[in-house]
């Protein structure tokens, strides 16, 4: 499995299962360069922003909690 991280597809083995770590990295103009490929797109992160928003605040409450 290869995981892409940009859109410049001379950088990409598509030799493999491929996962798209997000949207940037398939341009719509270039599909016929990836809409054939075995591929699947890595879930957004943050989808659910309160989520990463408590998280964060308890890692910086632990943070501060150490120092």
């Amino acid at each position: 499995m290869f995981l892409v991280t940009t859109a410049l597809t001379e950088f990409w083995d598509t030799s493999d299962r491929m996962v798209f770590l997000g949207e940037w990295c398939k341009l719509y103009k270039e599909s016929h360069k990836w809409e054939h490929l075995s591929y699947e797109d890595a879930p957004f992160f943050a989808n659910d922003i309160v989520k990463i928003t408590n998280k964060n605040c308890y890692l910086g409450f632990e943070f501060i909690k150490e120092y």
